[in-house]
């Protein structure tokens, strides 16, 4: 990761598919600029080996340890009851999500009461995160336009590799203005980035500003006396 001052949240996104999980971890920087940082991004088998990617320490520049404090996965196509199962095993950390094409607002969470196609109760339900894909593909297009140096970029890691480059350019808009993906042409992690895009609006990114510390020799307000005292938070 970037050093830590910059880094508001560390997100993770999976697209799931019958053989497995692409996933993508990013760190997100504070405020509207939405600057991310690709940390890690790849494919397992299986959800114990996508446990021992997701649930480990990052270390930033400045040798402090990050966590992935939200983890969204597709749920709507491949394997949902598996997936629903493993969001309720790590409730609090992990979302599952349904991409759609066509909504009035770029995510919406709903309650799930019963796994599907049945009638069986989810114990204390579960929250569906509804992605807006049009949205943030659109959004996710021009953060890509973005030069690496500038504020609000996209970035990858030196290791991402060409197959990642090569799902990200994957899709195209057609005449309708609707994101179109070529029969054959993977896109796993142009899901993933939009998947990921949405977490951190989700959990609002935008909004956080770095936390402001005081310096070694600012007063003690505990310790001031008067009536109006300076909280410390």
């Amino acid at each position: 990761l970037p050093d830590g001052s910059k880094v508001a949240a560390l997100l993770a996104a999976i697209d799931t598919q019958d053989d497995g999980f692409w996933y993508e971890l990013r760190a997100w920087g504070y405020g509207q600029d939405c600057e991310s940082w690709q940390v890690r991004a790849g494919f397992v088998e299986n959800l114990d080996a996508l446990d021992r990617v997701l649930w480990i320490p990052y270390e930033d520049t400045s040798g402090a340890f990050h966590y992935v404090q939200l983890a969204g996965i597709d749920s709507q196509g491949h394997r949902t009851r598996e997936v629903y199962e493993w969001c309720i095993l790590n409730r609090g950390r992990t979302v599952p999500i349904n991409g759609e094409q066509r909504m009035k607002e770029p995510f919406k969470l709903n309650k799930v009461e019963t796994y599907p196609g049945t009638d069986k109760k989810i114990p204390g339900g579960l929250g569906l995160l509804h992605v807006n894909t049009k949205y943030y593909k659109d959004d996710l297009h021009r953060k890509l336009n973005i030069p690496p140096r500038d504020p609000g970029a996209w970035h990858m890691h030196s290791e991402c590799t060409p197959e990642w480059a090569r799902q990200m350019c994957a899709e195209y808009v057609d005449d309708a203005g609707n994101w179109v993906c070529p029969k054959g042409k993977p896109n796993h992690a142009y899901d993933v980035s939009v998947y990921n895009f949405c977490l951190a609006d989700f959990i609002g990114t935008r909004y956080m500003t770095p936390p402001v510390e005081e310096p070694d020799d600012a007063p003690d307000m505990d310790t001031q006396r008067g009536p109006f005292k300076r909280k410390r938070w």
